[in-house]
């Protein structure tokens, strides 16, 4: 009997150390009578540490403020338990000193307004800006719209620093987010959990982000009560004049230009005569491009610079004739063969349209056509040099042929006649 109620003791001391042993934790986010969420444990000592005014530290401690001694000292990742119906007092160690800094307890639910956007740290919106198109101040990191094309994703930049908490690590708000995207001429935004959206066309992107509660599924700014418009603080939902949720934007137009290189050799042309050697000297570099091809005639030759393929366009297609369509040119647009009918200069005007609508023009350098193609006859007047040769050369083809007869034909042999002899009466 004793036996079983010793049993019985021990297994109930197990279960008491077992229930203590697994009560809910939560990291530290200290600051003086802030309230912290219990179940999140997403605190690392630098947002603890963020939150006191202290210049130097050794270390930090807790208690609850009806305990008599500190806990033991926090670090990086400590993680505390503690009771939602206590505050806990939190100390700064300078040395050996012990200075009280501030007094929180737990909670079981978010606060309303304890997530918010800190709308007037304008300098963190800039920076923030900046990292969707330039580099980064002091870094070596991109923006975000760096080498993108159509198809690509866009993810935007952190908003740490911008989305803040009372209650809450970034790290933990990060996990909660919803994006709201519109791209060029929409007036609706789309949501999706992902931190990305792609770039279909090119024009204005805006977009915009709201957190939720990290302890249930709620948005902590409901936008259902604000109005979307352009107020002093720039793009956002607002209430009344107060921009509560800012709206971001940027225009995306595609990094890569199409390229058009002219080579400067260009050989002469003949009147009459087909040239084909156009488009060797041009070389285009572009995405699902178009390209269109025009012919143009001047008399006299352009002054052509080191930009003339460029530049030049605009005096080619201001001065200069359209000859594309003329049917005695015969201007090929696919192989740019055409054939040249009167003495001057010719030019090629290259129109390039890649998949994203940008276009590229350059222009050839002249073509100089001074000479008319003329066929020159060659006479060899080969008899009156080789007749005798030839005359030879017949008699000794004749000589071959009688040999051939003489030695493949033979004679016909004589048959002789059969007589026959009549006897005499």
């Amino acid at each position: 009997m004793k036996m079983k109620k010793i049993t019985a003791f021990i297994v109930a001391i197990l279960s008491v150390l077992s229930i203590v042993s697994f009560a809910p934790v939560a990291k530290v986010n200290a600051a003086q009578s802030v309230e912290f969420v219990q179940s999140f444990n997403s605190y690392s000592l630098s947002y603890v540490t963020g939150r006191f005014t202290t210049e130097e530290a050794d270390g930090y401690k807790y208690k609850a403020t009806d305990a008599a001694e500190f806990g033991e000292v926090i670090t990086g990742d400590h993680v505390f338990s503690g009771d939602v119906s206590k505050t806990y007092d939190i100390v700064v160690l300078n040395g050996e000193t012990e200075v009280t800094t501030g007094t929180f307890g737990l909670i079981n639910k978010t606060e309303d307004g304890s997530i918010y956007y800190d709308i007037e740290n304008l300098d963190e919106r800039a920076n923030y800006e900046k990292l969707i198109y330039n580099k980064e101040d002091g870094a070596d990191a991109t923006g975000k719209l760096a080498g993108k094309k159509i198809g690509d994703s866009f993810t935007y930049p952190d908003l740490e620093g911008l989305l803040v908490s009372d209650h809450f690590a970034y790290a933990t708000l990060k996990s909660n987010l919803t994006l709201y995207y519109a791209k060029p001429k929409s007036t609706t935004f789309t949501s999706t959990t992902s931190k990305s959206f792609t770039l279909s066309e090119l024009g204005t992107y805006s977009y915009y982000v709201l957190a939720k509660d990290p302890t249930g599924t709620e948005f902590t700014i409901d936008t259902d009560e604000l109005e979307l418009k352009v107020g002093a603080l720039g793009n956002g939902w607002y209430n009344g004049n107060d921009l509560v949720v800012p709206v971001f934007t940027f225009e995306f137009t595609t990094i890569s230009q199409p390229e058009i290189t002219i080579s400067e050799k260009v050989e002469e042309g003949y009147i009459g005569l087909a040239y084909q050697d156009a488009k060797e000297y041009i070389t285009i570099v572009a995405e699902n491009e178009k390209v269109e091809y025009t012919l143009y005639y001047s008399a006299t030759k352009f002054v052509e610079g080191d930009d003339w393929a460029s530049v030049g366009v605009e005096t080619v297609e201001a001065t200069a004739t359209d000859i594309s369509e003329d049917e005695d040119y015969a201007f090929n647009s696919s192989t740019l063969a055409f054939t040249p009918q009167e003495k001057g200069y010719y030019y090629i005007v290259v129109n390039v349209v890649d998949g994203n609508g940008i276009r590229e023009v350059a222009v050839t350098y002249s073509i100089a056509v001074n000479h008319e193609f003329t066929e020159v006859k060659y006479n060899t007047q080969f008899w009156k040099y080789n007749w005798l040769s030839m005359m030879f050369l017949g008699i000794a083809l004749l000589c071959l042929i009688g040999i051939i007869l003489i030695i493949f034909v033979k004679p016909k042999e004589e048959v002789e006649e059969e007589v026959t002899t009549v006897a005499k009466k």
